[in-house]
């Protein structure tokens, strides 16, 4: 017998030997070695290893076969061998599949909700420039965050920081109100807030323009569902609700229904403007009101640190008495950490 020669071909040697034993051959190795040695001799090299690479893919294909027959036999067998087993200790069986089955449910459960939460405001494309503008009240010596601010401050911001690009204000929390639209009376709940919202925040429009929300104080955007509540299969763009009995507004727009990932959530919004008849003229120009909410869009290269030192005596310089200091909040992380 020649020396093994194949020891110098490590992944050819191993996969033959692999070959060898399963086919349960004990002299297929050796002839193999008898058969490389001599071509090694004759013919040199790199006919020695084109020869022995085309006997493993010569023989790969039943080795494939090989494998899958007994590795279904093994399946076949290994199934038998869990039911008789399920069978014999039918209780204890239960107690594991079943405690496997709830926990693999749980885990599922718990995966698909962590999504959920990390996925809160992930619609929107401005998200990492929107910032929410909390306040310090300060009581004594107690200090405490609140999520108000008075309506004047947002026009303000726009208005007096050339890092602020756009600012919207929504009153805090939704009001019901009763539509009429011809026969039909619907009774929902609807947003008041600036047109900008529609420019932070990603709500795209089914029907209309974004345009047409500015100017006029008694319009109205509607999404699908009430679209389709109110109206039917009409086009409700041009249409007109009685609200209250008392106002008479134009639905200008219809948008996609808002997801549920989403912390601003409304169905229906209506100018902020309206509130100076529905209320008083000067209801939205106070710097004593916090009962508004107000959002921001800021320049990529804006310093938060550096602007917030700067806003933070902002409202106390139109009302000195206040015991508000405003300052942004990143948007981002309003969801989770709020």
């Amino acid at each position: 017998m020649k020396p093994d020669r194949l020891k110098k071909c490590p992944l050819p040697r191993y996969l033959l030997m692999e070959i060898s034993r399963l086919n349960m051959d004990e002299g297929y190795h050796g002839d193999l070695v008898e058969v490389y040695s001599h071509m090694l001799e004759t013919g040199g090299k790199i006919k020695a290893m084109v020869w022995l690479w085309s006997q493993v893919l010569r023989a790969y294909p039943s080795l494939f076969k090989h494998l899958f027959l007994r590795s279904c036999v093994m399946t076949k067998n290994n199934f038998k061998i869990v039911l008789r087993n399920i069978g014999k200790q039918k209780v204890y069986s239960f107690i594991n599949i079943f405690g496997l089955a709830l926990g693999m449910a749980f885990c599922i459960l718990i995966f698909r909700w962590a999504r959920y939460e990390i996925s809160f405001n992930t619609v929107h494309e401005k998200l990492d420039s929107l910032y929410f503008v909390r306040t310090f009240q300060h009581y004594g010596n107690r200090v405490v965050k609140g999520n108000g601010t008075p309506p004047a401050l947002g026009p303000a911001l726009k208005a007096e920081y050339p890092e602020v690009l756009n600012s919207a204000r929504l009153t805090n929390g939704q009001r019901q109100m009763v539509f009429t639209y011809g026969e039909n009376t619907f009774r929902d709940r609807v947003q008041l807030a600036d047109p900008e919202i529609f420019e932070l925040f990603t709500i795209p429009f089914k029907l209309g323009k974004r345009e047409d929300t500015f100017g006029d104080p008694y319009v109205v955007v509607i999404n699908e569902d009430i679209a389709r509540k109110y109206f039917g299969d009409e086009n409700p763009i041009g249409r007109t609700l009685l609200m209250n009995n008392a106002y008479t507004l134009r639905v200008v727009g219809v948008m996609e229904n808002i997801p549920y990932n989403s912390t601003v959530d409304f169905n229906i919004w209506i100018p902020i403007e309206l509130t100076r008849t529905m209320n008083r003229s000067n209801y939205i120009d106070t710097w004593y009101n916090l009962a508004f909410r107000t959002y921001a869009e800021m320049r990529d290269d804006f310093s938060l640190e550096r602007f917030n030192a700067q806003l933070k005596d902002r409202i106390r310089e139109s009302r000195p008495e206040t015991t508000s200091e405003p300052f942004l909040y990143p948007f981002k992380d309003v969801y989770l950490e709020l």
